[in-house]
């Protein structure tokens, strides 16, 4: 450990010079899978299966790799959500001091997870969580941890395969409860937080550093905008599919209520071809919001990811000079 906290490892000058595999041998690959409600109620909770480079029969999460420090080769593990937010925190405490980019972990949903928690038993096994937002966690959940598995660093952090790894139960990470009271001064000190980086200065020496700077504010900005701009393209789209199938189930009705039987067969062809249109404009809508809309957000926490080291730079900084 170096006076910092940070675990000691040379810290390369650029993220260019960390140390990378470039012949393709060494991998790792995760797959998030089957969300389960576990439980009932409020006290609920939806828990994930992972899997670690092997082939899904059931749904969790899963790893295939063949880095030498894991045990196994592959394996799986089930993983509740506050469990993706307990990883995030360890590493956050372990290596942004350090100057390392942590791929942000997807945020809690309190609306939707209330609604799962809340929601009647089904049935038939697996057909209570059909719900848009859960496969959007899943898919968030899968993507933060494979963005993490590609750190060259991270991917060998010892929390990081412990996560992956054990079959043991995680330490409870109650800090991430959203309606906890560790949750309301997560909720404060986050809020503490933004309002340091705006009041914090620093007489900046470093050009690259400024320019960078600059830079990310600028992308992160614009990104910002376009992300609001297929948010709304989504939702015109999803709009614009419920008006559709209005006008294929008029017609529909028209052409049952039509004595001519050209003019009805031709009412009928054309409801046939409104609802495909609706399908269309749905299929549109989902694959605006799962590549376009998740990817540009993914890319958004990634922006914060840096500016958050950053700001780490001008606390210290800043403290070096109080002292």
């Amino acid at each position: 450990m170096d006076p910092s906290g940070c675990p000691q490892e040379p810290l390369s000058p650029t993220m260019e010079e960390v140390e990378t595999n470039d012949n393709g041998d060494q991998y790792i690959e995760i797959t998030v899978s089957e969300p389960q409600k576990m439980g009932d109620g409020i006290g609920s909770f939806i828990a994930y299966k992972l899997w670690i480079n092997c082939v899904i029969y059931v749904p969790r999460v899963s790893t295939s790799t063949n880095i030498m420090k894991f045990k196994k080769r592959q394996f799986s593990v089930i993983r509740r959500f506050s469990d993706f937010l307990g990883l995030h925190d360890i590493l956050v405490s372990k290596y942004l001091r350090c100057g390392r980019i942590i791929p942000p972990a997807p945020q809690k949903n309190i609306i939707g997870s209330t609604k799962v928690k809340m929601a009647q038993p089904q049935a038939e096994p697996g057909t209570g969580l059909g719900m848009e937002w859960v496969e959007n966690r899943r898919a968030a959940l899968e993507r933060y941890l494979n963005r993490t598995a590609q750190h060259p660093i991270l991917c060998v952090d010892t929390d990081f395969i412990n996560f992956l790894e054990s079959d043991q139960d995680l330490p409870r990470a109650v800090n991430t409860a959203a309606l906890s009271g560790a949750g309301v001064m997560r909720m404060f000190n986050k809020v503490g937080e933004t309002v340091n980086k705006i009041t914090y200065k620093m007489d900046e020496n470093d050009p690259w550093f400024e320019e960078k700077s600059a830079e990310v504010e600028n992308l992160d900005m614009h990104m910002q905008k376009l992300h609001a701009s297929i948010k709304a393209l989504v939702q015109h789209r999803r709009e614009l599919s419920h008006l559709t199938g209005g006008v294929a189930k008029s017609a529909a009705l028209l052409s049952t209520c039509e004595e001519h039987t050209g003019l009805s067969r031709a009412l009928s062809q054309l409801a046939d071809v409104e609802e495909k249109v609706e399908l269309l404009r749905s299929e549109q809508a989902n694959s605006d919001l799962y590549i376009l809309s998740e990817t540009l957000k993914d890319y958004i926490g990634l922006f914060g990811a840096i500016k958050d080291v950053f700001h780490e730079r001008v606390k210290v900084s800043v403290s070096s000079h109080s002292h």
